[in-house]
């Protein structure tokens, strides 16, 4: 069974002094077709299923051992009325909940340049490892596929850059940032929340 992530944004609302949602939502093409949909839709952030992340974000699915920002937290307690709603509608089905700040996403990711990665993978992407050196773009944990190795590998970049672009993204929008140096600035005052389902 596979595991995913339900990921919301917060910022921080320095008139209220509070946190306040930072999602997006679209109307929902089956409300009103189906009895219990909602008129509206969350539109997530990230909604990958990308294992090297959770296990990164809260030690989820860690099959390759990349060291982990922090074990899972919990809710904040300040979390805001939206994602809380959220949360208490996973109830048992949702687990490893936490949550950080852009500033803590900003600072693991500057310290941490590559990713490990291992599993089972196919005699053709063994010998574009070993001949050339590319690293498999497809693998999985078990197979019976006859030929298929364990192998480990390393990638040069950081398993958080794809997050820490859309994170990015949604403080230019949330914050009007035109300017690098402004999204330090703001790192404290946005946050992502989360936990997951499998």
């Amino acid at each position: 069974m596979g595991c995913d992530i339900h990921l919301y944004c917060e910022k921080y609302n320095e008139k209220d002094k509070k946190w306040i949602s930072a999602d997006r939502l679209k109307l929902n093409e089956y409300y009103g077709k189906y009895e219990d949909e909602n008129q509206y839709s969350i539109v997530h952030l990230y909604d990958d299923r990308n294992y090297a992340l959770f296990g990164v974000l809260a030690g989820v699915r860690n099959y390759y051992d990349n060291e982990c920002i922090s074990e899972p937290k919990g809710l904040p307690d300040d979390i805001c009325e939206f994602v809380k709603n959220e949360a208490e509608y996973w109830d048992g089905d949702g687990h490893s909940h936490s949550y950080f700040t852009a500033k803590e996403l900003f600072d693991w990711q500057k310290e941490h340049s590559t990713t490990n990665y291992s599993g089972m993978i196919s005699p053709e992407n063994q010998l574009k490892l070993d001949k050339e050196g590319i690293t498999p773009t497809s693998w999985c944990q078990w197979t019976n596929q006859e030929n298929w190795k364990y192998r480990e590998w390393t990638e040069p970049n950081c398993v958080l850059d794809h997050l820490i672009k859309k994170v990015k993204d949604r403080m230019e929008e949330e914050f009007w940032i035109f300017k690098d140096e402004d999204y330090e600035k703001y790192a404290e005052n946005f946050r992502i929340v989360f936990w997951f389902d499998n």
